[in-house]
Parts: structure tokens; sequence; C-alpha cells
């Protein structure tokens, strides 16, 4: 039988917040220009109010959405998912298949884990009290000892961007009361040709959409798998190998590097504002640097340190029926005995370890499920509910399926699968 969900309690860094909390005022705006766009078109008239109030609430919607702010939150763990409860507009799920970047750090409380969902840029992190519940989260997630992927945090809160935005949505306001005070104005504005008016819409839409691109670019810091790149006004790359310490300050995070010398990456304190990073933030993005540093220098120990006991379970380049019709012969000499769990052959918590590990090799993990499932049958057990919960949490579907088809089905089928897998 799977286990019941577990629940946890952790504090939530979710700036931009889901996409939902992000697209109620734009949806409110687009609605407003949109029903008073039907009636000029109707009507033959001039933009009325509604038009103005949805174009200044577009404009400054950013800024009074402004960023969320970072809550404590139950986490209710299931295989291949993570559901966000307590948290009000910021509940969400997080499905395994569904993160494209993770990384795991030590802070003075606990441990965080910093998250990318594929469907926004902004990471999310996460503070945990435990290595235990950090454990927990990340088995759920299928993040493995270091991570995966690349993780992007901006760096600079864009002042000038937020001014323009507020001095448009005022002169959107602004428009409606001088056409009442000023007939002349709007008697202009009829001698208009409003499709060029479209035409110069359109292209400064456009135009605003490569400064506000390039808005996100100019500012920004990135956690690789091999090193840490800073673009900005300091534009740099570090190895993690280079870097001794990572240290917050309100201008930014001081680096100690292993020759000795400090750099300082310059990051905005923020508020309200998007962009740049809270000083709390600040501080969980040094642990993460620092972390990363100290993995690389050889800190920690992976999961994926098997026992040599799991090398019996290694393909060793061998043919896909070959190598599994050799794992069923193991999981038949384990079931009646003539290899004892204590001897040449892994023992089932070794095997169910492989398993659950992100970082072990997929072959290991779908061996490791075929010899669980056959000597689990063989002792009257069902070991397959716990075989796919575990496969849940993978995050790429042609391993999880590898690994489901190898406990499942026979060995010509569970071949032909881990071709699929590119195996």
């Amino acid at each position: 039988m799977t286990e019941p969900p577990t629940t946890l309690r952790a504090r939530l860094h979710d700036p931009a917040g889901p996409l939902l909390t992000r697209a109620v005022l734009p949806a409110i705006a687009a609605a407003a220009i949109a029903i008073d766009a039907y009636w000029c078109v109707a009507d033959g008239a001039l933009p009325g109010p509604g038009m103005f109030v949805g174009l200044a609430l577009l404009s400054a919607s950013p800024i009074l959405r402004g960023r969320s702010r970072p809550q404590d939150v139950d986490l209710v763990l299931k295989p291949g998912r993570i559901r966000v409860v307590g948290a009000g507009a910021l509940r969400q799920t997080l499905g395994a298949r569904g993160i494209r970047a993770a990384s795991t750090a030590r802070t003075r409380s606990g441990v965080s884990l910093a998250l990318v969902r594929r469907d926004r840029s902004t990471p999310l992190l996460l503070e945990l009290a435990s290595d235990d519940d950090a454990r927990r989260v990340q088995d759920a997630l299928g993040i493995g000892h270091a991570g995966f992927g690349k993780i992007t945090w901006p760096t600079r809160v864009d002042r000038p961007v937020t001014i323009a935005r507020a001095v448009a949505a005022v002169t959107w306001l602004a428009l409606p009361l001088i056409l009442a005070l000023a007939p002349e104005t709007r008697q202009a504005l009829d001698r208009l040709d409003l499709h060029a008016i479209a035409k110069l819409t359109v292209i400064a839409g456009f135009f605003g959409a490569i400064i506000e691109a390039a808005r996100t670019l100019r500012g920004t810091l990135t956690l690789a798998p091999a090193g840490l790149r800073v673009w900005g006004p300091v534009r740099a790359e570090y190895w993690y190998h280079q870097i001794r310490d990572a240290r917050a300050h309100d201008g930014g995070v001081s680096l100690t590097l292993a020759s000795g010398k400090t750099r300082l990456l310059p990051v905005d304190v923020a508020s309200h504002l998007r962009g740049g990073l809270t000083r709390a933030e600040l501080a969980l993005v040094a642990d993460q640097i620092r972390s990363a540093a100290q993995r690389a220098r050889g800190g920690g120990a992976a999961r994926s340190d098997a026992p040599s006991h799991l090398d019996a379970l290694r393909r060793r380049g061998e043919e896909a029926t070959a190598w599994l019709g050799r794992i069923d012969a193991l999981a038949a000499t384990m079931a009646d005995g003539t290899v004892g769990y204590r001897g040449a052959a892994p023992a089932p918590a070794e095997l169910w370890a492989a398993l659950r590990d992100p970082d072990a090799d997929v072959e290991v993990r779908a061996a490791a499920a075929r010899v669980l499932v056959r000597v689990a049958r063989a002792e009257g057990d069902d070991a397959l509910p716990r075989v796919r919960a575990v496969a849940a949490s993978v995050r790429v579907a042609d391993e999880a399926d590898a690994i489901l088809s190898c406990a499942e089905l026979s060995v010509e089928d569970a071949g032909r699968a881990m071709a699929r897998a590119g195996r």
C-alpha cells in the first residue's frame, strides 16, 4: 500500500505568485477596453471612460500587484506532487514534471529549496525546518542531491520603467477630463484617422515589448550546474570551486574567492516592486551560492553513492533482454533464498533507496523496481503500488515509463520500453 500524504510546515517566498493572481488586473483591464471598443464600433463614437480606465489599469497593474509577501504555509506531500495550502492567493500545486530547475541549500534555520516552475521564470523559495523535511520534499518532486537546471533571479528594480508606467496610467486617466473640459481637443480627435492611430498603437506596443524583454536581461544572477553567472552592471562568471564563501549585504551578495579576493554582486533590495530581491530572499540566494560552492568542493554526500551490492543491477553494455533476464535470475535467487539478502545480493532497503534516488542511473532504478516487485510477489506481497508512487516523482516521463515497464512487463516488452527511453 502507498503511504498516506505527509504534511509539513514551510515558509514560502513566491514574489511573482501563481498565474491567476498575476492575470486578474490585466484581465479586468482587457475586459473594460473590449467592452468600450465594442460600443465605439457599434455607435461610431469616440472611446469612452471605460477605455481610458482599462488602459490606465493595464499600465499600472504591475505596480498595483507588486510582489507577494512570504507566508507560512502547509505542504501536503503526495507522490509526484506537493499541494501548497493555507497560503491564500499563493495556493498552488507543484508537480515533479512541472519543475524545470531546483537547488538546495543549508541555512541558519534549516534548509531552503529554490524551485523554478515551467510556467514562469521567477523562482520560488521554500524554507524548511530540517534535513528530513527537505528530503521528503525532494523525494516527492524527484530532486537529487545537487538539484538540476539553471535558476535565474532578477537583480534590478527598474525604476525608470515603473515611473513610465505610473505616468502612462495618470495620463490615461486624465484624458477623459481633458476631453470634457476642452471641446476643441475632442473636435481635433474627430478629424484623426483611427486606422493610423491603431497602427501607431501596435508599433508602440511592439517596441514596448522589446524594451520590457531587454529590461529583464539587464540584471540577472544565474545558478548554472557548473558555476555562477552575473549579468548587469557587473558581468562575470565564476566556477563554483573558485568560490569560498557568499554572504548577503544591503548592496548585494559578497563573494569571497579561493584566491582571497572579494567581489560584490550588486542586487537591488526590493520591498513592494518586482525585480531585485527582498532582504530575506537575498540571504537565501547567498545560501544557495555558498552551498553550491561547497558541493563543488565535495561537501555533502550524494545519495547516488551506491553500495557495491547494487553493481549487480548495472547493465554493463548488455542487450536489454539479456540484462533483464539476468535481473530476473537475481530476483529468483533472492526470493528462494539461494543468495542471502546480506550476501552478494542487495538488501531490500538498498533496492528501495536506489529506486528513490533521483541521481541514480535510470537503468539501476528500473532494475531495482523489477527485483522488488518479483521478490515481493514470490513472498505473497505486492510492491507495485509503492513502485508506482516512486515513479510518479520521476521528472522525465520516458524514464518513469521505463521504470514502470521494467517493474510490470515481460522481458521483451520492458526491453522495448527501455529503447523508447533511449537505453
